[in-house]
């Protein structure tokens, strides 16, 4: 056996193992055995049958989750376009409600308008009585004061 790889002997060994320690031990660790290299071919087609077994049944798994999720993808979007057709209605009614309001705004503005300026008419004509009956008023109390003074001559009531 390779003696590099032996442990020092130790002092005192019985002849017997002080003989033996380097022919009869293998100090080298022991290989340890593992089931890869002692599968069978029977077990090897066994395990490539369970393989294409589970690449199958995941296959279908995908199959199933790819449609699952293009459904939902389809639900949403008819979602979405549902919801985007609402607004462009909602869009469409508001454009209606504000064009009615400004033209219920409008008619009353006019209305308000034509108001103000029959009221200022009014106000303009009461104005102008009222000046007529001053200025009547002022001749009047003018007269009667060039007639205190004597005046005024011509023909009196």
């Amino acid at each position: 056996m390779n003696r590099r790889h032996s442990p020092p002997k130790p002092p005192g060994l019985p002849d017997w193992l002080d003989k033996a320690w380097d022919s009869e031990f293998d100090w080298q660790p022991a290989p340890k055995k593992s089931r890869r290299y002692d599968r069978t071919q029977e077990e090897l087609d066994g395990r490539r049958k369970w393989l294409k077994t589970l690449q199958k049944k995941w296959a279908a798994q995908d199959k199933a989750y790819d449609a699952f999720m293009d459904e939902e993808r389809r639900k949403f979007l008819e979602a979405v376009t549902a919801r985007v057709a609402g607004d462009k209605r909602l869009e469409e009614l508001k454009a209606e409600r504000d064009a009615e309001i400004e033209k219920v705004r409008t008619y009353y503005m006019t209305e308000l308008a034509k108001e103000i300026a029959a009221a200022d008419k009014k106000r303009s004509e009461i104005a102008a009585a009222i000046a007529k009956r001053v200025e009547k008023s002022a001749v009047k109390a003018e007269r009667l004061e060039l007639l205190r003074r004597g005046v005024v001559r011509g023909k009196r009531n």
